[in-house]
């Protein structure tokens, strides 16, 4: 019955569940309070460089035990490499070249606005351009996991995959914050 206010009721027409018109006043009212508390993105802080950095150590670890669990029961080797593992390493390329892309961009938005006067925008980008990068170093080496675990790759194919996940961590690896955050009591 939809109009009995019953919240497991489903409409005769559609058969989807109907919310009593009470029920959702009151998730309008909890969404809606929710930001006015003052949890809004706008005023979200950025990560800080040493956040960061725990994100990398542990982006790091997570990328030496996958290789670990991927060489200890990964499948074994087949003998010819088939249009599949071509398909994988055209994936960890694009990893590497949509991580790299994004972070750049990011970052170039980052000093932009830094140079415009906003230090909080200019640092969340800059935090954000980290995390692409520590994400996408990582998709790196899970491609090379998926190679060695679903399609039985050579031990040379899957490394391929690590070592240039590896590589892109320690390069990309969050250094010093390139932006100051302003200190609260400022605008911006």
């Amino acid at each position: 019955m939809i109009l009995g206010g019953n919240v497991g009721a489903e409409s005769k027409l559609t058969r989807k569940p109907v919310l009593a018109n009470h029920h959702r006043k009151a998730l309008d009212v909890q969404c809606r309070t929710s930001f006015e508390e003052g949890d809004s993105l706008a005023e979200r802080k950025p990560l800080s460089p040493p956040k960061l950095q725990m994100f990398w150590a542990g982006a790091y670890v997570l990328v030496l035990v996958y290789v670990w669990i991927a060489e200890t029961f990964g499948k074994a080797f087949s003998g010819s490499i088939t249009p599949w593992h071509w398909a994988v390493a055209l994936l960890g390329i694009w990893s590497v070249w949509g991580g790299h892309s994004v972070r750049r961009k990011l970052i170039a938005n980052a000093t932009a606005e830094s140079s415009g006067g906003k230090q909080l925008v200019a640092s969340r980008k800059w935090s954000a351009a980290q995390l692409v990068a520590l994400i996408s170093a990582h998709g790196v080496v899970l491609w090379g996991v998926v190679a060695k675990m679903v399609l039985g790759c050579p031990r040379w194919f899957a490394g391929l995959f690590y070592i240039t996940g590896i590589v892109l961590l320690t390069v990309w690896r969050p250094g010093k914050q390139a932006v100051v955050v302003e200190k609260e009591g400022e605008e911006e």
